[in-house]
């Protein structure tokens, strides 16, 4: 039997947004990841995936300033490659250490996934010292796809970070379901 109560509008009511850029004609390539040192308010890291990390400082106003440039460093990053620069976090205590950690898909044999320290300059906080990389995990990765990378410190303390599967169509390493594999 058809349900003869049920009344319904001749057209849709049209629900929609509207876009407006965040920060004036600023434009980012490939962005993937946005970060801020715990307790700022005043600067947001940009992630770029081809691997670039940019600062936007005075938000109200914003400028943009290259922070840490790895990209002859990563592999990867022009989508629909899933490889790259994929994520940033700030040490806890980076007003004081200046710490910060990076997960990016390296460049060289194998294109590893490596988690990385940093330190950022005491003489200009927008700008990081690439020379002081220290490697903390070079994880082999058989497949460009199913990368992870994202960074957060929990409240703990610790860092987690996510590393994917390695990749690969209808989990062909048998990883998807094992924490004990590559």
């Amino acid at each position: 039997e058809l349900n003869t109560t049920l009344r319904l509008p001749q057209s849709p009511p049209v629900f929609g947004f509207t876009t407006e850029p965040a920060y004036g004609g600023l434009r980012f390539t490939n962005p993937v990841a946005l970060a801020t040192p715990p307790g700022e308010t005043n600067r947001l890291f940009v992630v770029e995936q081809r691997g670039r990390i940019v600062v936007l400082t005075n938000l109200m106003n914003p400028t943009r300033t290259v922070f840490l440039d790895l990209s002859s460093r990563v592999t990867g990053g022009v989508p629909p490659d899933e490889r790259g620069l994929l994520g940033l976090a700030f040490h806890p205590d980076y007003a004081t250490n200046r710490l910060f950690y990076v997960f990016y898909t390296a460049s060289g044999s194998g294109s590893p996934n490596r988690l990385s320290r940093f330190e950022t300059s005491p003489e200009d906080p927008s700008r990081a010292l690439s020379g002081t990389e220290l490697t903390l995990i070079n994880q082999p990765d058989e497949a460009a796809n199913h990368n992870g990378g994202d960074l957060h410190f929990g409240p703990d303390g610790y860092l987690y970070v996510s590393l994917g599967d390695e990749g690969g169509g209808n989990d062909q390493y048998s990883n998807s379901q094992r924490i004990d594999r590559d």
